[in-house]
C-alpha cells in the first residue's frame, strides 16, 4: 500500500429534546472510548468511513465507496454485536516504506453496542405485604437501591421519577419515609446511548395504625357486669388493612381475638380488658382500656364474680437450685401461701406422693426422709364460700448425699513412701460429683492455709506439703475434708566427676588453662538426687553420640583418652520427674612421661 496514513472516522448523528417533567429524556447515541483506550459505537448509528493522509483534525479526508457493495455503504452498519475490525493485509515500516517480515495483518478495532442496560430494583430496611388485589404496601423507612448492568460499553447513568416528578439521576439509595401511594419509574443508559426500556413499580407506604372500636352485648348493673355479657371488638384501616385484633386479661399473655369476649370465662374480682388492632405492616394502636362504667368510649370496669377458689403458690426456705429439678436438703422447708380477693382462705391442705390431700397445712414443713429422689406435693386452698383453688403441685428432688471428691496429678509424678513426688509444673486436678444437685464448689488448703475455691492449682515451695480438699453441693451438702501429702521436687541431679590420677599440670590453649592428666588415666562420674532419685545418665566425648553411663560406669583411657590432646565431655543428668542437669568437662590428655 502507497498510502502514508489513514483515519477512520464515524460519524454519529444525535438529537436534542427539551425534557419537560415525567417524559423520559431524550439521550443521544454516540459513540466513546473508555479508560483502557477501546473504541465503542452505538450499533444503530450509521458508519461512514474517510481516508486521510495526516493525522491532523480538519485535514483533508476522502469519504470511501465500495464498488462491490455500493448499497450497503454510505452509510454502512455494524452487523455483530461487540468486535469488530478494519483491517490491511499487510503492515508496512514507516521508515524503510517495505512490507513488514512476516507479514502482519493491521486491524483497527470498533466494539459495536447495539443491547440497552439492565437495571434491577431492590426494596429493603421495610416489612412487605401484598394484599388479595396484588396492592404492595411497604412499611417505613424504605430503602430504594437501583442496579444496573451493562455487558458491553458499560452504564453511564441510572434515571428514576417518583409520581411524575422529572427524571433524576441516581446517585444514592432512595429513601421514603412518608405515607402514601408511589409511582416509581427507573431506566439506565450506556455509554453509547442505548437507553434501556422505562420499567415501573407501585407501591403504598402505610404508617398509620388501624383504629379498634367495641361494644357490650348483656347486661351491665351498677358497675358490674353478668357472666353472660360479651365484649365485641372490630377494627378497621385505611391502608393495608387489619391483620389481627390483640386483647389482654389482666396481666395474662396477649390473645388473638376471634370472637366475642364471654365474661363467663374469667376469674372472680377485678378485670381489666385492654385490646388494639395491628395492620399488615405491624403499625400497631396505643392499648385501649375499658371503664368501670362499661359505657361505649370508656377505658375499664371492674367486674364481681365469686366463682373459683383462691389461688395457692409455694415458697422454698433453706437449700435450693434450680437445675434438672428444683432440688432441695433436709434442712429446706416447703412454705404454702394461698389468697382470694374476694373471701378469706379458709384452710389449705397439701399431699405428699399422693392426689390425697389429707394433710392440714399450719406452717412451713421439711421432708424428713432417708430416700433421696423426686417426691410430688400437691396442695390447694378452700375460701369460706367452700370453692376449692385450682390444684397445685411441685415436684422436688430430695438430695441427702454429700459430694465425692478424688485428686489427680499431672506428668511428671510419682509416689515413694505414700507421698506423690511432683513438679512445680504438675498440675493438681481436683475432680468432684454429685449424684443430686451436682458441685457447686470446690475448695482446697495447702499446708493448713485458707480455703481457696477451685479445683486446678500448682505447688511452687520445694519441701513436703499436705492438701486438704472438699466439694460443696447445690443444696450445701459439704463432703468431709480428704488429705493427700505430697513432695515438690526441683531440684535437678548434681554431677560429680574424679580423674584415677593426679593432673600433670596445666596447658595453654586457646587463651585458657585446661587440667592435664595422663592419657592412661580413668574418669569416673557421678550424680546424686536428694528425693526422686537418677532416671537417665549419659555422657558425650567432643560431640560424639551419647553413652548411656549407668551401662558403661567408667570412661577408661583404653577406648577414650589413649590419644593425646583436648577433651570435652558433655554429660546429661535427668531425675525420674524430668529436672535435667548439664555439666561439661575439659581437660587434655598427655603421655605421662
Amino acid at each position: 500500500m502507497n498510502i502514508k496514513y489513514f483515519v477512520l472516522y464515524v460519524f454519529i448523528i444525535l438529537i436534542s429534546v427539551k425534557i419537560n417533567a415525567q417524559e423520559q429524556p431524550k439521550h443521544k447515541k454516540k459513540w466513546y472510548i473508555d479508560e483502557n483506550g477501546k473504541f465503542y459505537t452505538n450499533k444503530h448509528l450509521p458508519v461512514y468511513i474517510r481516508l486521510s493522509h495526516s493525522p491532523d483534525e480538519g485535514a483533508e479526508s476522502h469519504l470511501l465507496k465500495s464498488r462491490s457493495l455500493p448499497q450497503y455503504t454510505n452509510p454502512m452498519y455494524f452487523d455483530t454485536e461487540g468486535y469488530n475490525s478494519f483491517r490491511s493485509p499487510s503492515a508496512v515500516d514507516t521508515v524503510s516504506k517495505k512490507t513488514v517480515q512476516p507479514k502482519k495483518e493491521i486491524r483497527f478495532e470498533v466494539y459495536a453496542d447495539g443491547v440497552a442496560p439492565n437495571t434491577t430494583i431492590q426494596f429493603s430496611d421495610s416489612k412487605k405485604y401484598v394484599n388479595k388485589t396484588k396492592q404492595i404496601f411497604y412499611g417505613s423507612p424504605l430503602t430504594i437501591t437501583l442496579r444496573s448492568k451493562d455487558i458491553m460499553s458499560g452504564v453511564e447513568q441510572i434515571y428514576y421519577s417518583i409520581n411524575g416528578e422529572n427524571y433524576k439521576e441516581y446517585t444514592s439509595q432512595i429513601h421514603i419515609e412518608e405515607e402514601g401511594n408511589f409511582n416509581l419509574k427507573y431506566y439506565a443508559i450506556d455509554h453509547v446511548g442505548n437507553v434501556e426500556n422505562v420499567k415501573e413499580r407501585k407501591f403504598s407506604i402505610d404508617l398509620s395504625p388501624p383504629t379498634t372500636l367495641y361494644d357490650v352485648k348483656g347486661e351491665v348493673i351498677n358497675g358490674t357486669i353478668s357472666p353472660n355479657s360479651e365484649i365485641i371488638l372490630s377494627a378497621q384501616d385505611a391502608m393495608s388493612g387489619v391483620n389481627k385484633i390483640m386483647y389482654y386479661v389482666n396481666d395474662d399473655a396477649p390473645q388473638i381475638y376471634t370472637k366475642p369476649i364471654s365474661m363467663f370465662q374469667f376469674k372472680s374480682g377485678k378485670l381489666k380488658l385492654k385490646f388494639f388492632s395491628v395492620d399488615n405492616l405491624n403499625n400497631s394502636e396505643d392499648k385501649i382500656f375499658l371503664n368501670e362504667n362499661i359505657n361505649k368510649g370508656n377505658s375499664e370496669y371492674v367486674v364481681f364474680l365469686d366463682k373459683e377458689g383462691p389461688n395457692s403458690s409455694y415458697q422454698i426456705i433453706g437449700d435450693k437450685h434450680y437445675g434438672k429439678h428444683l432440688f432441695i436438703s433436709a434442712r429446706s422447708k416447703v412454705e404454702l401461701n394461698a389468697n382470694d380477693n374476694k373471701t378469706n382462705v379458709s384452710k389449705i391442705s397439701y399431699g405428699i406422693n399422693t392426689k390425697n390431700k389429707n394433710i392440714i397445712y399450719e406452717e412451713p414443713f421439711g421432708l424428713h426422709y432417708t430416700k433421696n429422689g423426686i417426691y410430688n406435693i400437691n396442695f390447694s386452698a378452700t375460701d369460706k364460700f367452700g370453692n376449692i383453688g385450682k390444684n397445685k403441685a411441685i415436684s422436688v428432688f430430695l438430695d441427702n448425699i454429700k459430694p465425692v471428691s478424688s485428686i489427680t496429678m499431672g506428668n511428671a509424678t510419682f509416689v515413694y513412701n505414700n507421698s506423690t513426688i511432683i513438679t512445680r509444673n504438675t498440675n493438681i486436678h481436683i475432680n468432684s460429683t454429685d449424684l443430686g444437685s451436682q458441685v457447686k464448689k470446690i475448695e482446697y488448703s495447702v499446708d493448713k492455709g485458707e480455703f481457696i475455691e477451685g479445683s486446678d492449682f500448682q505447688i511452687n515451695e520445694e519441701g513436703k506439703h499436705n492438701i486438704v480438699y472438699k466439694a460443696t453441693d447445690n443444696v450445701n451438702n459439704k463432703e468431709e475434708n480428704k488429705f493427700i501429702n505430697v513432695i515438690l521436687d526441683n531440684t535437678a541431679p548434681e554431677i560429680h566427676a574424679v580423674h584415677s590420677m593426679q593432673s600433670l599440670g596445666e596447658e595453654l590453649k586457646d587463651g585458657i588453662y585446661y587440667d592435664v592428666y595422663p592419657n592412661n588415666s580413668t574418669l569416673f562420674l557421678a550424680a546424686t538426687d536428694a528425693v526422686s532419685g537418677v532416671k537417665k545418665f549419659t555422657y558425650s566425648i567432643n560431640g560424639s553420640s551419647e553413652i548411656n553411663y549407668i551401662e558403661n560406669p567408667i570412661i577408661s583411657y583404653k577406648k577414650s583418652f589413649l590419644k593425646e590432646g583436648f577433651y570435652s565431655i558433655k554429660v546429661v543428668v535427668l531425675d525420674k520427674l524430668g529436672n535435667k542437669s548439664e555439666k561439661i568437662i575439659k581437660f587434655i590428655s598427655r603421655k605421662n612421661s
